[in-house]
């Protein structure tokens, strides 16, 4: 019995952790297996630079699998800003600045428990 068996996860990836269900997706997408699916209730990335090596077909497979992702950036983070995009044209992704840098959860830690705490809820 497993962990994820009952219930799908919210997962927040900061930076470059989100390179990891960026990799996921790619490695279920080109094998033709959206098994993935059911065990990830939403995503929600925060300025993941990992989002810009995606391919368009790995992101738009978030928007098909109806993965509601809320990419999460804060307002000095030029970067966060710009891996954000492809995330709003491809995977249909919520937008969320926050104020601060790169860390924008340490910058504004209420406001991003608030965020996250709202978007779960809407899910």
């Amino acid at each position: 019995e497993g962990v994820l068996e009952d219930e799908p996860i919210v997962v927040i990836s900061p930076s470059a952790s989100g390179k990891a269900i960026v990799d996921l997706a790619s490695m279920f997408i080109k094998n033709s297996d959206n098994t993935f699916a059911p065990f990830l209730k939403a995503w929600v990335p925060v300025a993941c630079p990992a989002v810009g090596a995606a391919s368009q077909s790995t992101l738009t497979a978030f928007a098909s699998l109806d993965i509601p992702i809320l990419a999460v950036y804060g307002d000095e983070d030029v970067s966060g800003k710009k891996r954000t995009e492809p995330l709003v044209t491809y995977a249909k992704a919520k937008e969320q600045m926050l104020k601060g840098r790169h860390p924008v959860y340490l910058d504004s830690p209420m406001e991003f428990v608030e965020v996250f705490l709202n978007f779960v809820k809407s899910l």
